[in-house]
């Protein structure tokens, strides 16, 4: 991927994407973070990005076709752990390593509530278009659910656990992590992300103690 900085939705322009098609997915998260995918339409998506709608449908010819390739997009650098709007990232965590994969996954929450609103609220909002009809992205969000708990049992889990089922202490955990994101996304006012986030690292962290021990 080419080099280059990387668009913010607060004002970076998205013609400072060098590949065309990223400089349209720039564009078309920026319209969704603004407009929600039902709202978003693909003459914005060409005026946000400076091409002709002719240069668009080149790349993708329907809005749903575009909007798969934007769900890729956002969760290659959700699992990277870098930041859409900011360029900050959090560094990844190895296997059999679970002090390191917990502050790993913490941080990347962390960033995702201080500085990535926009790529928190665009991010729920597949989950929630993905929840309401069956399809290619109903698919690719579930194989995504998948795929974080498979990546939470590598970095931060045991391979076994004197108390509890490792797939569901996977489920357990995916679900304290995203669930501030999912709150602040509706209900920005309702709760301290501060304290939210110590008292879930606490919990998981006790929870994996009795099987490292």
């Amino acid at each position: 991927m080419a080099q280059h900085k990387r668009a913010s939705p607060g004002g970076t322009a998205v013609t400072d994407y060098a590949d065309p098609r990223e400089r349209i997915l720039a564009a078309a998260f920026r319209v969704v973070a603004r407009d929600t995918i039902s709202g978003t339409r693909m003459p914005v998506i060409a005026k946000e990005a400076n091409l002709s709608q002719g240069a668009l449908h080149y790349y993708w010819d329907t809005k749903e076709n575009l909007l798969l390739n934007l769900l890729a997009w956002l969760l290659t650098a959700f699992r990277e752990g870098r930041g859409i709007s900011s360029g900050d990232s959090v560094p990844p965590a190895e296997a059999g390593e679970p002090a390191v994969g917990l502050a790993r996954q913490m941080a990347l929450v962390r960033l995702l509530i201080t500085k990535e609103p926009e790529m928190s609220r665009v991010y729920y909002d597949f989950w929630v278009q993905a929840a309401s009809r069956s399809g290619p992205l109903q698919e690719s969000m579930r194989h995504e659910l998948e795929r974080y708990r498979s990546d939470l049992k590598r970095t931060m889990l045991p391979d076994s656990h004197p108390e509890f089922d490792i797939d569901a202490l996977a489920a357990v955990f995916l679900g304290l992590l995203e669930g501030p994101l999912l709150q602040l996304a509706l209900d920005g006012d309702a709760f301290d992300s501060d304290e939210y986030l110590k008292i879930a690292e606490r919990l998981m962290s006790e929870a994996v103690g009795p099987a490292l021990r």
